[in-house]
């Protein structure tokens, strides 16, 4: 299937979720590009380096922030502050271990392999079997025995993708309107199709996609 016939369809599911807005339609394939492209391929967990380990989780990290923190290592500077959990090499080579030991015991992953099995999947990478089982029943799939199924059927992947982030943005807008005076003027009723420019939609629905709560700022 190509990239424009693969668009075609998140499309046609945006507009069946009542989004139809042209920036707020952009904003989503922006996420969708980012998260897991367009082809909906399983988070790839097979790293070969200590130093790239610690630029993605914090956990892996010795870098601290301005407010004692400690973060994810600045891109390029991983094998400067990776910790001695990094440099084992435990998780390196490993993906099924490293997706068990990040996403374990979290997300409604409580069997030993779930953090593995339910590792991002999707255009928009859904991630832990809490996630799976929530929008699987919403759509009546069963995504907790039959995670592969979002990494397979273009159709699907777009239905899951939107909906979760339609239910998001249900949340997500309310509360940014009612915690911010800006947008609490141009939103005096809540719709999705009034945004009027790029930059406030594709942060409204990145903030959505993350789940940011109601201390959003823009």
């Amino acid at each position: 299937m190509t990239k424009t016939e693969r668009i075609s369809i998140v499309d046609k599911k945006l507009e069946e979720y009542g989004i139809t807005n042209p920036y707020m339609k952009n904003a989503v394939l922006g996420v969708i590009m980012s998260e897991g492209g367009l082809s909906g391929r399983s988070e790839n967990l097979n790293y070969t380096s200590a130093g790239r380990l610690a630029e993605v989780w914090s956990t892996f990290s010795n870098y601290k922030n301005s407010k004692g923190q400690t973060v994810r290592a600045p891109k390029g500077q991983g094998s400067k502050y990776a910790n001695e959990l990094a440099k084992s090499g435990k998780y390196l080579n490993n993906p099924e271990a490293l997706g068990n030991f990040i996403y374990g015991n979290r997300m409604g992953n409580n069997n030993s392999g779930d953090g593995y099995k339910y590792r991002g999947r999707g255009l928009n990478q859904l991630t832990g079997k809490e996630a799976y089982e929530s929008l699987g029943n919403k759509l009546g799939i069963d995504l907790v025995n039959n995670p592969e199924l979002l990494e397979k059927d273009p159709e699907l992947q777009a239905e899951v993708a939107i909906k979760f982030l339609a239910d998001r943005l249900n949340k997500t807008l309310p509360r940014l309107v009612k915690t911010n005076s800006k947008y609490a003027k141009k939103f005096p009723k809540i719709d999705y199709n009034n945004f009027d420019n790029q930059e406030d939609a594709t942060f409204l629905v990145t903030s959505a996609n993350a789940g940011f709560g109601p201390t959003l700022k823009p």
